[in-house]
């Protein structure tokens, strides 16, 4: 399945309206708990999608036509050399911090992700983080794989926002149909209405949905097998952010 650009588009601009609402979706409040060993991600997938779009914004960010776009054009512009500086270097300095920031954040949420579960091999990341990033050597397959899996998460990512979406939908109908419910049963009237019936079948087809959706997306998708990937991207960026820039940025 291809991703197009549009969806992309939607999908992110889904995940970026999630920040507190996510708690309205679990009275358990997954997010603030532990996973253990063979859980699914379940509520966590939106988290865990609002991560995968940050990593897809760097490699985007990072590829060679951004970077030679950037090199070429965007640092010899007359507004950058006016306004920030006419010296080539210390701009591309400057790029190369912005860049380390990012993956600052990215590398952060899945270090905390990690910190999350009960299985050990996934606590603290940071360390094992901090050791590869001094000995980064080029990969040619690292590089392949991490551009195949990203594009792979970003499919299930756009499931995910269309889960959360229908979630809306979902928890909208059950309150329609319960306060429906009530009032049939406070009603002094003998006939009932078609009202009832009719939002109970809604709630049926948009449960199917629902389901549909778990099943596509991140939700039904193994806590350690996203794991694993997150770890792969963050090998991938701080060798591409090394290979580009050197040591630009520290």
């Amino acid at each position: 399945m291809l991703l197009g650009k549009a969806g992309l588009g939607k999908a992110k601009d889904v995940l970026d309206t999630l920040g507190s609402s996510m708690t309205d979706l679990s009275s358990g409040g997954f997010a603030s708990g532990v996973v253990t060993k063979g859980e699914e991600l379940g509520i966590l997938a939106f988290e865990v999608a609002n991560t995968i779009v940050k990593s897809s914004n760097l490699i985007e960010s990072l590829s060679m036509e951004n970077i030679m776009h950037l090199k070429e054009t965007v640092l010899y512009s007359q507004g950058v050399q006016n306004l920030v500086s006419n010296d080539f270097d210390e701009l591309l300095r400057l790029v190369a911090a912005d860049k380390r920031q990012e993956l600052e954040v990215f590398l952060g949420e899945v270090v905390r992700f990690g910190n999350r579960s009960k299985d050990f091999q996934w606590h603290n990341l940071q360390r094992y983080f901090d050791r590869i990033s001094k000995e980064l050597t080029p990969q040619r397959q690292l590089n392949e794989d991490a551009a195949l899996v990203v594009k792979q998460l970003m499919v299930l990512v756009q499931y995910t926002a269309e889960l959360y979406q229908e979630l809306q939908v979902l928890d909208r109908l059950q309150k329609d149909y319960d306060q429906k419910r009530r009032e049939e049963e406070n009603s002094a009237s003998s006939s009932k209405g078609d009202g009832l019936a009719i939002l109970k079948t809604e709630l049926k087809s948009q449960k199917k949905i629902v389901k549909s959706l778990k099943k596509k997306s991140l939700w039904c998708r193994g806590f350690e097998e996203v794991m694993e990937k997150l770890v792969d991207i963050v090998h991938f960026l701080l060798l591409e952010i090394h290979n580009i820039f050197g040591d630009a940025g520290i």
